[in-house]
């Protein structure tokens, strides 16, 4: 069943995250060359563009704003990027938000059913795993036994958990770009009320758990692991506020054997490793 046939309510996501539309492709790649063992995500004029691989093929697509771009020019854009024509497999249109209440009367929501993100970060399968977990471990009893308080306080978690998920993916598009008008109405217009209150904060002082509410009873989340490598991308981490805490803590000679000790693991670890296509046939065969 449809959770909207429940009424349940929609939370638009629309004025956070600015794109509506999908554009799916696929390439082929040398059958005798070595598979990345990592997806691609780059921004364009209207967007951004993904690249997976694997074993056959790279599944590719452009994710766009159809307010600054139709799709035929979103081909022809995809196209001269690449320097080669492509075959669309479809054209997708969807809306990004949540349902209000992901458990109504006796039907509760999960994944894709409760609410849908761009797939920027690839975050639907993580979150339908937690919300699967916490229902079963803390709420299944309290739906059997029809309490009201155990739904709410679920509806009031998987709301929070994807509301976190679409901070976090607004604070990808923090960008100084402005040579498109969509990054120029993305700069103007779409950084979200938490994500300004997040930025500011870490302006003073750096990401850290204690700014990470743990309302998922222990279960992972989008928190520091995740937030580090995308503001550090984008130049949103002050160098000079990370060696003061660093010196602060007496972090730095730790921190730099630590990072030693992972690097020559790893190398020991590379020597004696198939590579990915060897390894992806090893496991299929």
């Amino acid at each position: 069943m449809n959770l909207g046939e429940c009424e349940s309510g929609w939370v638009s996501y629309a004025d956070d995250l600015p794109v509506n539309r999908a554009m799916p492709f696929f390439l082929e790649h040398d059958p005798d060359s070595e598979i990345p063992a990592y997806t691609l995500a780059w921004a364009q004029g209207s967007g951004w563009m993904w690249q997976i691989p694997t074993q056959d093929r790279l599944g590719c697509g452009y994710v766009y704003c159809d307010e600054y771009l139709a799709p035929e020019q979103a081909q022809l854009e995809i196209e001269a990027k690449l320097g080669h024509p492509v075959e669309p497999r479809q054209d997708i249109r969807f809306k990004v938000g949540r349902v209000r209440e992901a458990w109504k009367g006796n039907c509760v929501a999960v994944g894709l059913s409760a609410g849908f993100l761009e797939p920027l970060e690839a975050t639907s399968i993580h979150s339908t795993l937690v919300q699967l977990i916490l229902f079963a471990k803390e709420y299944l009893r309290d739906a059997l036994d029809g309490n009201v308080s155990g739904r709410d306080r679920f509806n009031k978690r998987i709301g929070r958990q994807f509301d976190d998920f679409k901070t976090f993916l607004n604070i990808h598009y923090r960008s100084e770009r402005r040579d498109t008008p969509f990054w120029r109405h993305v700069r103007e217009n779409c950084l979200g009320e938490e994500s300004q209150r997040r930025l500011e904060k870490w302006r003073r002082e750096m990401p850290a758990m204690k700014h990470f509410d743990s309302y998922l009873s222990g279960l992972p989340h989008v928190e520091t692991q995740l937030y580090y490598p995308v503001l550090d991308g984008l130049g949103l981490l002050d160098q000079n506020l990370a060696r003061s805490e660093m010196r602060k803590r007496n972090l730095k000679h730790p921190a730099q054997r630590q990072f030693q000790d992972l690097q020559a693991e790893y190398r020991r670890m590379i020597q004696g490793s198939p590579g990915h296509r060897e390894y992806l046939s090893q496991l299929v065969a």
